[in-house]
């Protein structure tokens, strides 16, 4: 389906509406509105939405080795295992928060002090390991087009081994040399308080200030008339804040050099209201739980503050939410899922 604020039916409409926390979705909310309601709301529509997350990661398993779920490969078994761990990890910062709360002085005899000391130094050197990620991750494969630059953010739970697949996979699709900036993980539960700090707070994180600059840096290269910008999940939400500083910041000769391609947008809008932008396009599982909760919780309100400027491809039947595995699939490589979409036409390194 093409055309700018397309709109699909739930594909599951009756199972949906058998849900006991499923609720008609009230009327967005403007972008611009007080965080702390954004937040109210944005709980809200998690619940409301909440039967897609049996859907988020089917069918679990796959044979195709460019997936993120097969196993064959040991690389996607240390990232599972990762975000397994991550998972304890905010539990146990948890835990150690909630003893200093609700123990207070107590926690500070000996024995105790010494056990939340070791936690608290394990959980440390996690969280700088994390930190210390390498930020970049170029593609091993694809070339470099003269006056072209492609750029990729992921998303939520994804790992540097991860990045690399989804840049690889790209690369290989489009035939061009693909330079992921990494959205570091901290795992599922630390990573969806990210999101909304960043959705419903407008907080800039360090990830999404180093993908703001590496965007300016391409846009703003006399040598480079085309910066090709995708984005998956959480790096939708970062997509766009880039887009929204760049068009406050950047001369229109510059932000005119932009393509900008989401895969199950977490983003609460997308605003171009000058149409500086070159072109702007979403694709959205009609089964992903982080689709129905962004792009297509908000494409269809045409409500002031509520802009989400780009043409939306909805597949209707299709479930998932993982980049390679839902949305890069055989489907997609064959046109079969973007039927006048602009990226679908660099399919297989042609020229655009």
């Amino acid at each position: 389906m093409t055309g700018e604020q397309t709109v699909t039916t739930p594909i599951y409409k009756s199972l949906f509406k058998r849900n006991p926390f499923y609720t008609p979705s009230p009327a967005a909310l403007p972008d611009t509105d007080s965080p702390w309601r954004l937040t109210i709301y944005d709980v809200g529509l998690l619940i409301n939405k909440s039967f897609y997350l049996v859907w988020l990661l089917w069918p679990f398993v796959s044979n195709n080795p460019n997936d993120e779920l097969y196993f064959k490969k040991w690389s996607n078994v240390v990232s599972l295992a990762r975000q397994v761990l991550l998972v304890f990890y905010a539990f146990a910062v948890l835990t150690v928060l909630g003893t200093f709360l609700f123990l207070g002085v107590f926690a500070l005899l000996p024995p105790m002090a010494f056990i939340l000391a070791l936690v608290c130094t394990l959980l440390g050197l996690v969280t700088w390991a994390l930190l210390t990620d390498p930020l970049k991750f170029p593609s091993k494969v694809g070339r470099v087009y003269p006056g072209e630059s492609w750029l990729f953010v992921n998303g939520i739970c994804v790992d540097p081994l991860w990045l690399q697949g989804n840049c690889e996979l790209l690369a290989s699709m489009f035939g061009r040399r693909i330079v992921g900036i990494h959205n570091r993980t901290f795992g599922l539960v630390f990573d969806l308080v990210e999101c909304l700090l960043q959705r419903d707070f407008g907080y800039v994180t360090d990830d999404a200030r180093q993908v703001y600059a590496n965007v300016k840096n391409e846009l703003l290269k006399k040598d480079v008339n085309k910066v090709v910008f995708i984005a998956h999940s959480q790096g939708g939400i970062i997509a766009s804040m880039v887009v929204d500083r760049l068009l406050a910041t950047l001369p229109e000769d510059a932000v005119r050099k932009l393509e900008v391609y989401t895969f199950g947008n977490a983003a609460n809008h997308m605003h171009d209201g000058n149409r500086l932008i070159r072109h702007i396009e979403h694709f959205a599982n009609g089964g992903d739980f982080v689709a129905q909760t962004g792009v297509l919780a908000y494409t269809p309100l045409k409500q002031p503050g509520n802009e989400y400027r780009g043409d939306v491809y909805v597949d209707a039947g299709a479930k998932g939410h993982l980049l390679n595995m839902h949305y890069l699939g055989s489907t997609f490589r064959a046109g079969k899922k973007a039927t006048g979409s602009r990226l679908a036409l660099y399919l297989g390194g042609k020229s655009v």
